[in-house]
């Protein structure tokens, strides 16, 4: 199977994916170092740099994805201004990049979506249109005709560092400096 994974960062999240017969062959990250760091871990991937709400990269993304067949796309979209260790802004604009996925997930159709975040991110309301709606309720109104979602919060063993996109590579390197941390995986199967 053939991912697409959207705020990639260095690639925490898809550390040992291939070990699974899946294959990220696309990722997008907004900064440069992030997504140079990126291709030099996952060579095979083709990484393409910059921001998702901008009309030309989301036009790039896409068309590659297509042309890729991706069956999958994974996003792990910034927790700051959700997490409750963050000031939880109400207007924090790094809370509505879930559109851009949403968007994605119709004009690409793929089989599956996995939507990874803190737990408040199904709590957090974002202003869509002219009205505030929850992300969760947001989700389900843009694709719960198309497919089966699921949301289920994890406890998960992470280092003193509860970096958004630490979970794995935190598992296997830091084990004895742990703590709890929730952790929430929206899972959407097509119907």
């Amino acid at each position: 199977m053939k991912v697409l994974s959207l705020f990639a960062n260095i690639g925490v999240a898809e550390a040992y994916l291939s070990e699974i017969g899946v294959d990220v062959v696309l990722a997008n990250e907004l900064l440069e170092r992030r997504a140079d760091l990126y291709s030099r871990i996952y060579p095979k991937a083709k990484m393409i740099c910059g921001d998702i709400t901008s009309p030309d990269i989301y036009s790039q993304v896409l068309d590659t994805a297509r042309k890729l067949g991706i069956d999958i796309v994974m996003a792990t979209p910034p927790c700051q201004g959700i997490s409750r260790a963050g000031k939880r802004y109400k207007d924090d604009v790094r809370n509505l990049l879930i559109l851009p996925v949403i968007s994605i997930v119709r004009d690409l159709s793929p089989q599956y979506v996995f939507i990874e975040n803190v737990p408040q991110f199904v709590e957090t309301y974002i202003s869509v249109g002219d009205k505030d709606v929850l992300i969760n309720d947001y989700i389900d109104s843009e694709l719960s005709g198309k497919y089966d979602i699921s949301v289920n919060v994890m406890l998960s063993i992470l280092s003193r560092d509860i970096n958004c996109r630490s979970l794995l590579w935190t598992k296997a390197h830091h084990a004895k400096q742990s703590v709890r941390c929730l952790r929430m995986l929206i899972r959407v199967a097509c119907r």
